[in-house]
């Protein structure tokens, strides 16, 4: 069951400053009212852009890339980061390692993407929160290190790294990519999921939604009414496949269009810029190349991650202090899978944005039942939340959804 949003509200609304955030969600589900807040501070002194160009990016025309981070998704975050460090300082290029091409297991490589060394950064529009003034305000760094511009951000709206992904990247997508794939049709939805390392995570930062997000969308995603056809996009990785992966498959056998196996990066790239309709999960991969299809008919986000730090933090009296690190991730992890609604929405006018509330997190399925004293040994113990989570969700808990009509 998926509870209907009565209302939703934020108060105060979210300080991108990256030294407070405070989240104060009020809604209604099945006609029971639930507060849930959360909110992060540090009192720490931020370091400025200045700062940071000063000791890290000392020559004054270009902001450099010096090294890579993780797979392709957190190296298109990189790339964005430098160019919105560049359009705030003023600096005319993006440059790169010279090695940036070489075929990595895990990174972009010359099938899908051509990095060149030294990129031209495009003037900002009007409107855009990027003036070139040398100034950055509510620059954010958890420490002030020099290490792969990842860790140093100037705040930014999805509307700026909408415009930087589609003005600054995508032209760097080699055209044949886009005929990689069989174009999904317009009444098949197209559904990534996580596979791989943290397939199955349910803690902070990389936790999964629940199979029953996907099987919300598949049935009344298209406007009310379910699709017709849906396309699963994973690495099918196969000794870590995330579990919705035969979930859907098994539960929706008749709607699923089949992808040539095994398929390739060029070819998962291809389907998710030119999906109509779009499923997206607690992963880079998807929501960077969301940010840079010019189709998309309705997209659909899932927010797995706030409600844990929440959960964390009600169990102290006053709010929680953390270190910048950790601030610095949960504001990370808003930006990176763009789980603003109301930012979304600005870009995407038809997204539909759902959150995983507190009632529904790993944690709280632990204590149904109290299989604690039901399930003697801890991994089995383990295993049964984790179904209760990924597989049972709707029996216990309810998806918090927003449409872009409540903004």
């Amino acid at each position: 069951m998926v509870g209907t949003q009565l209302s939703q509200k934020q108060e105060p609304k979210q300080k991108k400053d990256g030294y407070y955030l405070n989240i104060s969600t009020k809604y209604s589900v099945s006609n029971k009212q639930h507060n849930e807040t959360f909110s992060i501070s540090s009192s720490s002194a931020p370091p400025d852009l200045q700062d940071y160009l000063g000791k890290c990016q000392t020559s004054t025309n270009e902001i450099k890339i010096e090294c890579w981070m993780g797979r392709s998704g957190n190296q298109m975050h990189q790339l964005v980061l430098a160019f919105s460090l560049a359009l705030a300082s003023g600096r005319p290029y993006v440059t790169t390692l010279e090695q940036y091409n070489d075929i990595k297991k895990g990174n972009m490589t010359k099938s899908v993407w051509n990095i060149p060394s030294r990129m031209h950064v495009k003037p900002a529009p009007p409107l855009s929160s990027f003036q070139g003034t040398g100034s950055c305000p509510g620059f954010r760094a958890p420490h002030l290190n020099c290490d792969c511009v990842f860790h140093q951000r100037c705040p930014t709206t999805v509307t700026d790294r909408r415009d930087i992904y589609m003005r600054q990247i995508r032209p760097l997508l080699r055209p044949e990519v886009l005929s990689a794939c069989k174009v999904p049709r317009n009444d098949t939805l197209v559904i990534h999921v996580r596979d791989g390392d943290v397939a199955m995570a349910t803690t902070k930062y990389h936790a999964q939604p629940p199979c029953h997000y996907f099987h919300h969308v598949i049935e009344t995603g298209n406007r009310g009414l379910p699709f017709e056809k849906i396309m699963l996009v994973h690495s099918n990785q196969k000794e870590k496949v995330n579990w919705c992966v035969k979930d859907i498959q098994t539960r929706h056998a008749h709607k699923m269009v089949e992808a040539p196996k095994p398929t390739s990066v060029a070819h998962d790239t291809c389907v998710v810029l030119q999906a109509k309709n779009l499923a997206l999960t607690t992963s880079s991969f998807g929501i960077t190349l969301a940010m840079m299809n010019t189709q998309i008919d309705q997209l659909f986000v899932v927010d797995s991650v706030t409600a844990i730090v929440i959960i964390e933090n009600a169990h102290t009296k006053q709010p929680k202090e953390v270190s910048d690190t950790e601030e610095f991730k949960v504001l990370r992890m808003i930006e990176d899978f763009e789980l603003d609604p109301a930012e979304l929405c600005a870009v995407f006018p038809r997204a539909m944005h759902y959150r995983v509330p507190v009632n529904g997190t790993i944690r709280a399925m632990a204590k149904v039942g109290q299989e604690k004293g039901k399930i003697k040994n801890k991994r089995e113990r383990s295993e049964e939340t984790k179904r209760r989570y990924f597989l049972h969700f709707d029996k216990y808990a309810a998806l918090i959804e927003t449409n872009c009509s409540a903004w």
